[in-house]
């Protein structure tokens, strides 16, 4: 790999998003991780290396997506991976103070809004990758309940994120045909994603984990797979298995009420 390479990976400081960061600076790229925890940052770059850089922000505020993407532009040239890994899980409805709930804010908002804003810098041949779901969620995107406005339930919010990042990504593909947009899904991994959630929730998980949980470092191979293997865009399941989105999906009237009303709340939470 070309030592000028860049890539930028939010959630870098644990889990997937972490191992990615490591993988792809031990192939020498430099690499910009993001996160919210100073120390867990600050511990990140210290077990990643020299090629590794820090930079803290909180991805559940837009403002701060929009000053992280700021710092971003006027310090590196370019990106040649855009890779999302940040997200959360949480028990009860919380929002954030910009009037966002704040699982959709983390990983369908700010991956949208780091998206658009650093269009511009990312390479021609450059990648995205969306860490969610890679189409296996048999859900429909509720356009209506972006915000949790209509339900909320920790599982179902997480599910119907995943929904709204596979149909946006399919419409990043289709307007932006130049860079090459994925969305994977590792199915369950052992991270910290659920530390949030009740205890009943945690003994169920972790049952299902022993039976088919995978690590962190195995869906970082998979991720590594599609950031530098010969993998066309699109979505992803484990292993790099291609999945066919479903007609739900491939809506393009559906993307496009997508694209408008995700603009429509960001520019909301931004004047707020």
């Amino acid at each position: 790999m070309s030592a000028n390479k860049i890539a930028l990976v939010t959630g870098g400081t644990d889990g997937i998003g972490k191992q990615v960061a490591l993988r792809l600076a031990q192939a020498g790229a430099q690499v910009v991780i993001i996160g919210r925890n100073r120390q867990k940052g600050e511990q990140a770059i210290a077990e990643i290396g020299a090629n590794a850089t820090y930079h803290q922000a909180d991805l559940s505020k837009m403002r701060e997506v929009d000053a992280l993407a700021d710092v971003i532009q006027s310090t590196y040239p370019k990106l040649d991976w855009l890779i999302h890994s940040a997200g959360v899980m949480l028990p009860r409805k919380t929002m954030t103070d910009e009037g966002l709930e704040m699982v959709f804010a983390v990983q369908y908002f700010a991956r949208y809004r780091l998206n658009m804003r650093l269009m511009p810098h990312l390479q021609a041949d450059a990648r995205v990758i969306n860490i969610s779901a890679g189409g296996t969620i048999p859900l429909r995107l509720h356009i209506d309940n972006l915000n949790s406005e209509k339900l909320y339930h920790g599982v179902y919010t997480l599910t119907h994120e995943s929904v709204a990042n596979d149909v946006m990504t399919l419409r990043f593909m289709r307007v932006y045909p130049h860079i090459a947009f994925y969305g994977y899904g590792p199915f369950y991994v052992k991270s910290n994603l659920f530390t949030d959630m009740g205890w009943m929730f945690k003994l169920t998980t972790n049952t299902i984990g022993r039976l088919m949980a995978s690590t962190p470092q195995r869906a970082a191979d998979d991720v590594m797979r599609l950031a530098t293997g010969n993998y066309e865009a699109g979505l992803y399941a484990r292993n790099c298995k291609r999945v066919k989105p479903n007609k739900h999906r491939r809506d393009e009237v559906l993307q496009e009420a997508l694209y408008t009303a995700t603009e429509g709340y960001i520019q909301r939470a931004l004047s707020s």
